[in-house]
């Protein structure tokens, strides 16, 4: 009988492979699916953490830079319309203070001071916003197209009548318009003429208004992520704000918000988020950006903090590394545990093969070395009191067979014995049965005759045939004497 010392199988795909092996296998294989599918449920949901930690923070970052924009667009406006309102009303004061001189008539004074306000090149604010004149009953008195209007019972000229000084927002058409327009105005009170100086600009055109340079100076104060920023765009796609950028420069990412319809999706939600492409700072390569936009309507601007997804999401792709590193750390270390272990653990197994194996090759008395005391050592002890058995039982066999061997020869002998003796026996009855016949032939020819000579020629041949007498001496007996 052969035993393969190796003890291994073949498996399904024709591989023969150790329990080591296999125990090696099975145990990195199964360590590494656990690692594999945790860490990827760890960077499946910290990646989702982390996607909604940096929505998050890009609309804050969209809301705050809404904010200052919203802020520094008032503050602008309100600062010139008021810094408008108050030359304006310089003006007034010196005609009316060369009235009061005795150097011009009231009425003169009066008229010089509406002229500078109603001319095109003065009175404009901003590209289509004027100056103008109203009473304390609402009546427009100076205006370039509306003058003589009484708007005393409209609710934003009741909130002006209360004010003597101060910013308002309302809702205006001119003659000859078909709708109201947003507007804002600063009002100064100048009592000599009971007249309050009206300044104002409607929303659409604010960005006339703005100071750029502030607005500039105050988002560039914005930072989103270590390389993202804040972009300003207007409807048409042309860039208000962009830190690498002059106004009225299209964006190097214009061609890419086009593709996706960004102006019309902003149009639609006015709000939200977008992924786009766009190329890297001193590189022709392209990068993902992610996106989040807000509307600005007054200025119709578009207020957009983007950012690169590398930069956005370096933490994670930080912590995706980290956890790649681990599973190879862990997994060579488990690697290296298990071939330990595996030798460890097979090499009594190893030992029992060799023991097996020699065994097999006709070595007797041999006992494996039990080094544990787990299942394989239990497996060792029972393999020694195995063998201590089955020699036991060759040892009776052999003396069994010895046994048989010395009957059978015994037997053998006297089988032989016998068979001499019987060709003995044979050989006499043969010779015996001769005799006889010689005798019975002998006796027949004495008796088939009455002449003595050829008798004792008879008897003569007979007993020299039988006893190697040459002379034969016949005596008769007288039965007389």
């Amino acid at each position: 009988m052969f035993i393969n010392n190796s003890f291994a199988r073949t498996s399904r795909f024709g591989v023969k492979l150790k329990i080591k092996q296999k125990l090696l296998l099975i145990n990195i294989g199964f360590v590494f699916l656990i690692l594999l599918f945790g860490g990827y449920a760890q960077y499946y949901i910290l990646r989702n953490l982390t996607e909604k930690n940096i929505e998050k923070d890009l609309q804050k970052f969209t809301d705050i830079s809404y904010q200052l924009i919203e802020t520094s667009v008032n503050s602008s406006v309100r600062n010139y319309l008021r810094a408008v309102a108050e030359k304006t009303k310089s003006h007034v004061e010196y005609h009316h203070r060369l009235f009061k001189e005795g150097k011009l008539a009231e009425k003169e004074a009066y008229q010089k001071a509406k002229s500078e306000m109603l001319d095109p090149d003065y009175g404009k604010v901003g590209i289509t916003g004027y100056v103008a004149g109203v009473n304390s009953k609402g009546v427009i008195v100076i205006h370039p197209k509306s003058e003589g209007v009484d708007a005393s019972k409209a609710p934003f000229m009741q909130k002006a009548l209360h004010m003597e000084e101060g910013y308002l927002e309302y809702n205006w058409k001119n003659p000859g318009e078909s709708t109201e327009r947003e507007k804002v105005a600063y009002l100064t009170f100048f009592q000599p003429w009971d007249m309050k100086i009206w300044v104002s600009s409607y929303k659409e055109e604010f960005h006339s208004l703005v100071d750029m340079e502030t607005l500039r100076n105050n988002l560039g104060s914005v930072a989103v992520g270590e390389k993202g920023y804040i972009t300003i765009v207007d409807y048409s796609g042309n860039t208000i704000y962009h830190p690498k950028a002059k106004s009225g420069i299209p964006l190097s990412e214009k061609t890419f918000l086009f593709e996706n319809d960004f102006l019309k999706t902003v149009a639609e939600k006015k709000q939200g988020k977008i992924s786009y492409h766009s190329k890297k700072e001193n590189s022709n390569l392209q990068e993902s950006r992610l996106a989040f936009y807000r509307s600005y309507p007054e200025m119709k601007w578009i207020i957009i903090a983007s950012a690169s997804e590398e930069d956005l999401f370096s933490t994670i792709f930080t912590l995706r590394n980290i956890l790649l590193l681990n599973i190879a750390f862990i997994m060579t270390g488990l690697a290296l545990a298990l071939i330990w272990s595996s030798s460890y653990l097979t090499k009594p197994i190893s030992n029992l093969t060799n023991a097996i194996s020699r065994i097999s090759q006709g070595e007797r008395n041999l006992e494996v070395k039990v080094e544990t005391k787990d299942e394989i050592g239990d497996l060792a002890a029972r393999f020694n009191l195995m063998n201590k058995a089955i020699q036991k039982n060759i040892n009776q066999i052999e003396l069994q067979n010895r046994k048989i061997t010395e009957q059978n020869e015994f037997l053998e002998e006297r089988v032989t014995e016998r068979t001499l003796e019987f060709e003995k026996e044979k050989k006499v009855a043969e010779e015996s049965k001769i005799e006889v016949e010689k005798l019975n032939e002998f006796t027949k020819i004495i008796n088939s005759t009455p002449d003595i000579q050829i008798i004792q020629r008879e008897v003569y041949s007979y007993v020299n045939e039988k006893m190697g007498l040459n002379n034969v001496w016949v005596l008769l007996v007288d039965k007389k004497k």
